[in-house]
């Protein structure tokens, strides 16, 4: 999926990677660039229905804390991007 090449060269960029399953939470605010996942970001913006998403442009941005209902995302951020704990 990623190479030690591409994390090398995205750690020295100042960006950060994550790959995000089914029943997990986004960590942080990014950009999907990889994957498909029906995302229910309810409780941050209020959407009841869950919301597919991809690497799609204007489908691809991610809010962190939403929730992955089904499918897997790798999602990218600035390293200073919001997060949740």
């Amino acid at each position: 999926m990623f190479s030690l090449k591409w994390i090398k060269e995205n750690v020295q960029n100042r960006k950060i990677t994550s790959i995000v399953h089914k029943g997990d939470r986004i960590p942080f605010d990014g950009e999907i660039i990889d994957g498909c996942a029906l995302v229910d970001e309810s409780a941050e913006t209020g959407v009841s229905k869950p919301t597919l998403l991809d690497n799609t442009p204007g489908r691809n941005n991610v809010l962190a804390g939403s929730l992955i209902v089904d499918g897997w995302i790798a999602v990218v951020s600035d390293i200073n991007a919001r997060q949740r704990t």
